[in-house]
């Protein structure tokens, strides 16, 4: 169905694990985990340098904006 079900959207759901990132130990959520976390920060800074695509600010940048711009630049179609 499309969900991303990070650690806090499992909690809502009376889920009784461990609520933090496995890889920098901060609460895990959308925007942390595909924004704020080191490891994620590194993986755009990589795209940054490979594609010169700008590193999303925040989630709707990353799933509107930033999506558009990268299906534009880099699209297969002649």
């Amino acid at each position: 169905m499309g969900v991303l079900l990070t650690k806090d959207n499992l909690v809502r759901h009376n889920w009784n694990g461990n609520k933090y990132c496995c890889f920098c130990h901060f609460p895990e959520t959308v925007k942390h985990l595909l924004i704020d976390c080191v490891h994620a920060k590194l993986l755009w800074r990589a795209v940054h340098l490979l594609f010169g695509l700008p590193p999303p600010s925040d989630i709707f940048d990353l799933f509107s904006r930033w999506s558009k711009i990268a299906s534009k630049k880099y699209s297969l179609r002649p």
